[in-house]
């Protein structure tokens, strides 16, 4: 499958800019977690790099729709991050402004619900999670201090609100030192 940054429109005046370098449209996760969180984020090289979630297959993107996983760039916005990765269980495209649909959700897919113990935990009992976007990666660092920048939203925020239906984000930390993972 073979991506292609071109035929779509420009970017709305104030929106970031999702998967338009042609550059990054066909790399796989491991790809972009080296180019973008590791060359351009200056951080020590990475392994095990293991991304779950809608359009990847474990060798290869499907659908250039429904992919949850790629690059952004902040493009004529005021966003405060020059660029980095997206990582969504909803709709990669429907990302770029304005908000304009009632729902950029996807189906529930059998294949990406997860039984994470770690995510599970964090819903109440007899709530299930139904779609994940799960990136996951090894690396040691090479200084003492490490900063993650990121930003978290969501599409179902207020709208279901207290309801069996919420959105769960974790960052999590482990490794040597730590004797849990941190959140």
């Amino acid at each position: 499958l073979h991506l292609n940054a071109q035929s779509r429109s420009a970017a709305n005046e104030g929106s970031i800019e999702v998967q338009r370098n042609p550059t990054y449209l066909n790399y796989t996760p491991q790809q972009l977690v080296e180019e973008i969180f590791v060359k351009k984020g200056g951080c020590a090289p990475v392994s095990n790099v293991r991304y779950t979630g809608h359009g990847w297959n474990g060798n290869r993107w499907v659908s250039t729709e429904n992919r949850g996983l790629g690059h952004f760039h902040k493009g004529r916005s005021i966003f405060t991050m020059e660029e980095g990765f997206i990582l969504t269980t909803g709709k990669i495209n429907t990302l770029e402004g304005p908000n304009s649909k009632s729902d950029g959700c996807l189906p529930i897919d059998p294949k990406v619900i997860t039984t994470d113990p770690h995510l599970k935990s964090m819903v109440s009992s007899g709530s299930g999670i139904t779609t994940i976007a799960d990136l996951e990666f090894d690396s040691v660092p090479s200084t003492s201090n490490v900063t993650f920048r990121y930003r978290s939203g969501s599409e179902d925020y207020p709208k279901w609100a207290g309801t069996n239906w919420n959105d769960v984000f974790r960052f999590f930390n482990s490794g040597p030192g730590h004797s849990a993972q941190i959140n």
